[in-house]
């Protein structure tokens, strides 16, 4: 995981990206369940052995548009266990700022019905990246433009989480571009929650009336 380490993708401008800016990668593995399993769900001890699958997310934040409102993240996926599947979606920055006022993010209890016009798939890259961006006050502009490429060797829907691996990758990618100052570093020691909020809850159902650290003070 790094700022500037790991193997680039060979077509970059296919893909959406820019070599005038950064690209930022990470890396998460798959895991298997040893004991406990979905008892995590409930507080319960488990123990997790990670796999040597895992999905890796490159990220770049490219220029800002002239416009206000007119921003966007284009996603690109590739799962390439079993059978190859490739997955695209871009989806307006405004999507994520109450009223398409730039600068304030949406309340949690907004997103589900701004996922459910996007391909559902989406929310489990971009909703840990809203989650730290809200919490830590990161800020965020509709005239952003984001770039995102995942690929991933770890099997769909076969109790490996390839889910968790990348909403994790997602999270880790995004808090990289924003440095290492104390605040950042903190966020980056809660991206497993922020993910698993997002996971678990499916695109908001549990944030509706809490949002993630209300939650975890219970």
């Amino acid at each position: 995981m790094g700022a500037s380490g790991g193997q680039l993708p060979s077509n970059l401008a296919a893909l959406g990206f820019d070599t005038k800016y950064p690209i930022h990668i990470a890396s998460s593995p798959g895991r298997l369940d040893v004991i406990g399993g979905i008892a995590d769900y409930s507080g319960s001890r488990v123990i997790q052995m990670p796999i040597e699958s895992h999905t890796t997310v490159y990220i770049q934040r490219k220029w800002k548009s002239k416009k206000v409102g007119k921003g966007a993240i284009a996603i690109t996926s590739i799962n390439k266990s079993g059978e190859h599947t490739e997955k695209f979606v871009k989806i307006p920055m405004c999507t994520f700022f109450l009223n398409n006022q730039e600068r304030t993010l949406q309340k949690y209890e907004n997103l589900n019905y701004n996922f459910s016009r996007y391909k559902s798939w989406s929310a489990y890259i971009i909703g840990p990246i809203f989650i730290c961006a809200k919490e830590n006050d990161i800020r965020l502009s509709t005239r952003d433009n984001f770039v995102i490429y995942i690929t991933s060797s770890v099997p769909e829907g076969k109790g490996v989480s390839s889910s968790a691996a990348v909403e994790i990758a997602s999270c880790m990618a995004f808090l990289s571009l924003f440095g290492h100052s104390p605040s950042i570093k903190k966020a980056w020691k809660h991206a497993p929650l922020y993910s698993f909020f997002c996971g678990e809850c499916y695109c908001w159902r549990a944030l509706w009336n809490n949002g993630p650290i209300s939650m975890l003070s219970r």
